[in-house]
């Protein structure tokens, strides 16, 4: 597995050769829109797996999505100063909870394509912050990768989208990420996973590839 540096750069796009130069003219100006998308995943052999090898399943899930998400190039775009580019990975934001007083606080955890020192990272990270409170309790890259557990909520449909001034920032055409609560059923275990992004960036054909891909990750005799 080539190893990705651990410095974020961006690798900007020719507009003049870029085949979807058009599409995305067209989704940023006269047809702005964004596409959300939410699909019910097996997580039984996740699930099953985390029981065995003492895994915690909400930082093995980030580890996860995370990596999907990086192998989509259309999920690491960004925007700046009117150009398009890509960064060389995307980090994950994520959220942990906090019963006391019904908040949660948001953090980050570089990326690592080793997935066991990613998952220690992100449980060391975790508990670096349980006590903290407050919206953002960690530095926030801005190579980051959106990404939300509703894990009481077995939804149909769930997307975040920018309003405003918020819409144009950098990172709008970044991928948001929720998943939400693990039900059985049949037999198995399904989770609902929802990807909000901009249509200037991706189509369905880009969700339906990270959905494969998750779903694989997912199913992986040894997860990691």
């Amino acid at each position: 597995m080539t190893t990705i540096p651990k410095t974020p750069a961006i690798d900007w796009i020719d507009m003049e050769t870029w085949p979807r130069r058009d599409h995305f003219v067209a989704f940023t100006t006269a047809l702005k829109c964004m596409i959300h998308t939410t699909v019910r995943l097996d997580v039984t052999n996740l699930y099953d797996w985390c029981k065995h090898t003492g895994h915690r399943v909400f930082p093995s899930t980030v580890v996860l999505v995370a990596e999907a998400a990086n192998r989509v190039p259309e999920f690491r775009s960004v925007v700046a100063d009117g150009k398009v580019g890509r960064w060389n990975y995307v980090s994950p934001v994520y959220s942990i909870w906090h019963d006391d007083t019904e908040t949660f606080s948001s953090l980050c955890t570089e990326y690592d394509e080793d997935r066991e020192a990613m998952y220690q990272m992100v449980v060391r990270d975790i508990e670096r912050v349980r006590d903290a409170r407050g919206y953002i309790v960690s530095a926030i890259p801005l190579n980051m990768l959106p990404t939300s557990c509703e894990p009481e909520l077995d939804f149909e449909s769930f997307h975040i989208q920018p309003v405003g001034e918020a819409a144009g920032h950098l990172q709008s055409v970044a991928p948001t990420i929720i998943w939400g609560k693990i039900v059985a059923c049949d037999g198995s275990r399904r989770m609902p996973v929802s990807v909000s992004v901009s249509h200037a960036v991706a189509d369905g054909y880009h969700l339906a590839r990270f959905f494969d891909r998750l779903q694989k990750l997912f199913d992986a005799t040894d997860v990691f």
